[in-house]
């Protein structure tokens, strides 16, 4: 009813209301901009309507005439008032004209250019099934501070839940946001690499998303006078990007909270051992699992061929103490880690499976927080997490690995590199199988697995916090170099390559970084790893201070 009859009614109304108010203010912004650069104070552009209709879109002019593409990461661009302008975002007065032109709405996923639209999937159209606005519940919920597939999801989320209710909840969360300055003025990523960000994402649709629509509107601190806000319980929005503070085991300062989660909480922790492992290690990496604020149905710990004596009263401790809690499961041979983890997936009793190597050390709050992400985003098929390195004691931290955290990062960075930390993953085993399972790769398991999926469509995402520290052994740096490992990893890469992929550019390019820190020597190689590929112990003390 709102939409069909109201939504164009309301959008009329209150725009000749505003507009009446705006006009002085906008006549005055017109003439600062002619006295500001050469130009016109108007700019118009062909944006994408509705039904993908094309229309021209009017703007105040933020940038100088010389620039016709306006790519907003590409800051030097605009002019000295220009910044403060759309800052206010005052550069958005004239689309009132476009609102009772009937080319566009107050709220609505906003107007795009058309290359972007080509490069969408059918799904992703369906954003243009209604009128594009000046502010939408992208906007209202991050501005220019979301990716791509963030700002496309919350614009279908929109589409499938417009009333009267949501579009005031949208003009009320987007003056919050304007009076925070939240996102403004600099988008995440600039125009042409959104496109081309779309351009590489697989054809397979990925489903409109689901999920509560609005959290509680702004509520005010009492202690502080400050508005806050509670995040939405939707779209691409986990309590990982609440907080950019890092934890490092074992001072961890994060309450540890039994809080029942919404949803089922049934997971199950895969873990491959095998004969050279250290039963410390394995023990402290069993029981950081174990002593998750919420905690696995299953261990699944997979034997790779014959074990130690120490390593199985490890086991058969933990299988006495806890029961059908921890599950061994043995192969007769050493495999190697795809094979063993492949049958240990198919074996998995739940659908949810937390990957862990036998020597690393989970924080407790790890599970807890990818499960969140799940809860809230049901379209999210791995999650992974940002790791810490260290050696011997697990005070020695040596390096911190962050990773790519969106999906449109994690899609362009795994062009380059492996995109997660293969033992801080939780991710779907029904989407794991319709990839096809791991498959023997040495050394690249993982990421042959974390490509086939995100070409079959997957939903990716790494929480920007540190949850798991991996142990690095002294050969470490060793291991990554030699004729016999480079020639491995090219290999694979090549395999990228031919399966599309990897671009001719892409292959080029991580290839010959490859034969380089390869081929180095290892004092040489580990400098790298130290300088360039990680972030430093000392770097990471001054951020502790």
């Amino acid at each position: 009813m709102y939409q069909k009859y109201l939504k164009r009614t309301f959008d009329t109304a209150v725009s000749l209301i505003v507009l009446m108010v705006a006009v002085p203010a906008g006549l005055i912004v017109a003439v600062l901009i002619r006295i500001d650069s050469k130009g016109p104070a108007i700019f118009k552009q062909k944006r994408t309507g509705m039904n993908g209709n094309e229309f021209s879109m009017y703007k105040f002019r933020t940038m100088s005439c010389d620039n016709n593409v306006l790519d907003a990461k590409q800051t030097n661009q605009l002019t000295t008032l220009g910044k403060i302008i759309r800052g206010l975002s005052l550069d958005e007065i004239p689309q009132l004209v476009n609102i009772l032109k009937g080319d566009m709405s107050l709220i609505g996923p906003r107007p795009w250019i058309p290359e972007y639209f080509q490069h969408m999937t059918d799904e992703q159209r369906i954003r243009a099934s209604v009128r594009p606005g000046i502010t939408g519940l992208a906007q209202a919920r991050g501005r220019n501070n979301l990716d791509v597939f963030d700002k496309i999801n919350y614009d279908l989320l929109y589409v499938q839940k417009i009333s009267f209710t949501n579009d005031v909840k949208i003009i009320v969360l987007t003056a919050l946001a304007l009076f925070e300055k939240t996102g403004a003025a600099i988008e995440k990523h600039g125009i042409h690499q959104e496109i081309n960000i779309l351009k590489l994402q697989p054809r397979t649709n990925l489903g409109v998303p689901t999920g509560a629509f609005f959290a509680e509107l702004p509520k005010q601190n009492k202690a502080s006078g400050r508005i806050t806000r509670k995040k939405a319980v939707a779209v691409d929005e986990t309590t990982a990007n609440e907080s950019s503070k890092k934890t490092y085991l074992p001072k961890s300062n994060i309450s540890k909270s039994k809080r029942v989660l919404s949803g089922k909480n049934n997971y199950t922790v895969l873990m491959s051992v095998y004969a050279k492992e250290q039963p410390a290690y394995l023990e402290s990496s069993i029981q950081s699992m174990l002593d998750q604020t919420v905690k696995p149905s299953e261990i699944l710990v997979l034997k790779d061929g014959p074990l130690t004596p120490e390593l199985d009263n490890v086991l058969d401790k933990f299988i006495s103490k806890h029961g059908t809690a921890v599950k061994v499961v043995s192969f007769e041979h050493n495999r190697g880690l795809g094979p063993v983890l492949a049958d240990g997936v198919a074996l998995a009793r739940n659908n949810l499976i937390a990957r862990m190597d036998s020597d690393d050390i989970a924080d407790s709050t790890r599970c807890e927080k990818q499960l969140e992400c799940f809860n809230r985003n049901h379209s999210y098929d791995i999650v992974g997490c940002n790791v810490t390195e260290f050696m011997d004691n697990i005070e020695n931290v040596i390096a911190e690995r962050t990773m790519p955290e969106h999906q449109a990062n994690i899609l362009v960075f795994s062009r380059k590199r492996n995109p997660f930390a293969h033992p801080s993953v939780m991710f779907k085993k029904d989407s794991v199988l319709t990839a096809g399972n791991y498959r023997e790769y040495k050394l690249c398991e993982d990421y042959d697995l974390w490509v086939r999926m995100i070409q079959d469509g997957a939903r990716c995402y790494n929480i920007q916090e540190y949850l798991v520290n991996m142990r690095l052994s002294p050969d470490f740096y060793a291991r990554r170099g030699g004729l016999a490992y480079v020639k491995q990893i090219i290999g694979f890469k090549k395999k990228l390559l031919d399966s599309g992929y990897y671009s001719t550019r892409d292959f080029v390019v991580s290839a010959a970084s490859t034969a380089v820190v390869g081929l180095m020597p290892n004092k040489s190689r580990s400098l790298m790893y130290s300088r360039f590929l990680r972030v430093q112990k000392t770097t990471l003390e001054k951020k502790v201070i």
